[in-house]
């Protein structure tokens, strides 16, 4: 363990987590996500079991036939510890095959944003609600609103 893991910040919470995020909200702003540069962003000693954690779910995406992709925020989150203990590689590896079938299959992946926009709007102007708070609604709840939506149409069609 290093020394920086031990150092706290004012806020409560450690260095190295801050490093983390500070890195995470980086890599969102500049560049498309990657996951092999956002491990070498880490510290080395966390390096090779986020690794480890990566490939266990990459695994798992081979075992169902998928191939997996470099950027995957779900794959990250889990490899860092971010997610909840019932989150496990084969559970994420279904979660990213579902997703991938419905971006694939459906009009989702070119109606996402014009979505959100749309979802978004009705819900700061009905409730009232500053664009920050509207936009974290938005972002949780829209893009699988939208998924169900989409496959729902796809399976009636079908």
């Amino acid at each position: 363990m290093s020394v920086i893991a031990d150092v706290t910040t004012r806020s409560g919470s450690s260095l190295a987590v801050t490093c983390i995020r500070f890195i995470i909200a980086r890599i969102k702003k500049k560049m498309p996500f990657d996951l092999a540069k956002s491990v070498t962003l880490l510290p080395e000693e966390r390096q090779p079991r986020v690794k480890q954690r990566i490939e266990l779910v990459v695994a798992a995406q081979r075992r169902l036939g998928m191939e997996p992709r470099n950027d995957s925020q779900l794959t990250w989150s889990y490899a860092i510890g971010a997610l909840d203990d019932d989150h496990v590689p084969s559970a994420i590896a279904n979660e990213l095959l579902t997703v991938d079938l419905i971006f694939n299959t459906t009009p989702y992946a070119t109606i996402i944003e014009d979505a959100l926009r749309e979802i978004a709007h009705h819900i700061k102007y009905k409730y009232k609600l500053s664009w920050t708070d509207t936009w974290d609604i938005t972002r949780f709840y829209g893009p699988s609103m939208l998924k169900l939506y989409c496959y729902n149409q796809r399976a009636s069609s079908s």
